[in-house]
């Protein structure tokens, strides 16, 4: 009785191993075939993510930047960054709640990843065609590049308005600085003008841009990602800045 239990038990163990490791097998080919298909040479994609957006911006390093200067995009486009590997499921799941639960688009569960990708190398259509090459795309991004070159492409090439792409144009046209410069309360009314650049401008919507860059400094410190005295103060220019 004791060796029939065990058999059961070696077999049970066997088969489920021989399963798992038949089932990455046929994931791997998949996403092979589908990679082959799907994603130009590594060689052109980290050619144009190491680009500049255009000819009169140069490309920013990340590591030239404050530390600080990131965390407002993060906190407000993908908190999970560091974390997940393209695709975040329980952002994905979380906007499709949100979404249902409204009764329309009020959540996106994009990564900065997909964000990416989608801007440099897709259209915007909305195809399921289109989708499935920036779910592959981003899966393959993040098993062949470093999460620092990918937020650094990503910095240098986000959207935040007409002809304006990437934090060095951004700090430019509404603040008249360079990124380097940039303080905390500012970052925040850029990454908060991600989500719908003309809406939150704060040159034309200065009201909501304020709310916007408000409500990520609040995450921020809820996060503990900035101290209170941080908080503060950067409420108080804020304030200030838009009376």
């Amino acid at each position: 009785m004791k060796f029939k239990t065990k058999y059961n038990f070696i077999s049970v163990f066997a088969k489920t191993f021989i399963s798992f490791t038949a089932t990455i097998f046929i994931l791997f080919l998949v996403f092979h075939m589908l990679s082959t298909y799907y994603l130009p040479p590594k060689k052109s994609i980290m050619s144009k993510m190491q680009s500049p957006p255009s000819k009169q911006y140069h490309y920013i390093n990340i590591e030239s930047l404050h530390p600080k200067t990131i965390l407002p995009f993060l906190i407000i486009e993908d908190q999970r960054f560091y974390s997940h590997f393209g695709i975040d499921f329980y952002a994905v799941l979380r906007a499709a709640a949100q979404n249902i639960y409204h009764g329309k688009i009020v959540q996106g569960g994009s990564t900065i990843t997909q964000q990416l990708v989608k801007n440099l190398y897709l259209s915007h259509q909305k195809t399921w065609e289109r989708k499935l090459k920036e779910l592959w795309l981003s899966l393959w991004v993040e098993f062949n590049i470093d999460k620092k070159t990918i937020l650094t492409a990503y910095l240098n090439h986000v959207y935040f308005g007409p002809k304006c792409l990437g934090l060095q144009c951004a700090a430019k046209r509404y603040f008249s600085t360079s990124p380097q410069k940039l303080t905390l309360w500012q970052t925040a009314i850029l990454a908060g003008m991600l989500k719908a650049p003309h809406y939150f401008n704060p040159k034309t919507k200065p009201k909501r841009a304020k709310q916007r860059a408000q409500f990520i400094l609040t995450l921020l410190h809820k996060k503990s990602y900035i101290s209170t005295k941080e908080y503060r103060n950067n409420i108080k220019q804020l304030k200030k800045a838009y009376p």
